[in-house]
């Protein structure tokens, strides 16, 4: 896998202030979407996802901007105006802050996809609601390894991922902030010392 480091997030960054920052109370379960806002990350389909949850303390917050003159990130907008609970932030210049706030990362790709949030936000002590089924799972060992914190649903269904938030009605307590640096490393020395042996 890629080098991870998250270990940061233990003493560089106060929760309580990030939440002060982005004006969220302390009790609330926040779902966070990272990335471009666009139709083939499916944030309106993670919208209108969250929409049919009906837990006042669930919170989703929408970080990254739309293409220019695409149309995408207003329609996203416009499905989230009705619902305080959503909160489109833009771009976050120091993304950790949102992996340190978060409980939830929630990605709605058209199919399982891997990308750099899924393991940013494991490595955070965020669980991860991600497509996929148990056959995706048992065929990475990277994201095995982290299966009790790891919630699939069937690709672009609506009332399969609103279940999935509408039932994680608590926030991740005790996180462990992780890397795998020191491992990755290893192995890199390793693999190259086998090329110049």
């Amino acid at each position: 896998n890629n080098p991870f480091d998250m270990t940061m997030l233990e003493k560089g960054y106060d929760e309580k202030a990030i939440l002060d920052e982005y004006g969220i109370d302390q009790d609330s379960i926040i779902f966070s979407c990272i990335g471009r806002i666009k139709e083939s990350k499916g944030v309106k389909f993670i919208v209108e996802s969250f929409l049919r949850n009906k837990n006042e303390r669930s919170v989703l917050l929408v970080f990254g901007h739309g293409d220019p003159g695409s149309g995408y990130e207003q329609e996203c907008r416009e499905a989230a105006s009705s619902d305080p609970r959503i909160r489109l932030m833009g771009e976050e210049r120091d993304i950790a802050k949102v992996y340190r706030i978060s409980d939830y990362i929630v990605r709605g790709d058209p199919w399982h996809l891997i990308g750099r949030t899924v393991f940013e936000g494991l490595y955070s002590g965020c669980d991860v609601i991600l497509p996929g089924a148990s056959t995706d799972l048992d065929g990475n060992p990277d994201l095995k390894e982290f299966s009790p914190k790891v919630h699939l649903y069937p690709a672009r269904n609506q009332q399969a991922l609103s279940e999935i938030i509408g039932g994680l009605t608590g926030k991740i307590k005790n996180r462990k902030f992780r890397s795998n640096v020191e491992d990755y490393v290893d192995r890199f020395d390793k693999f190259i010392r086998k090329l110049v042996s």
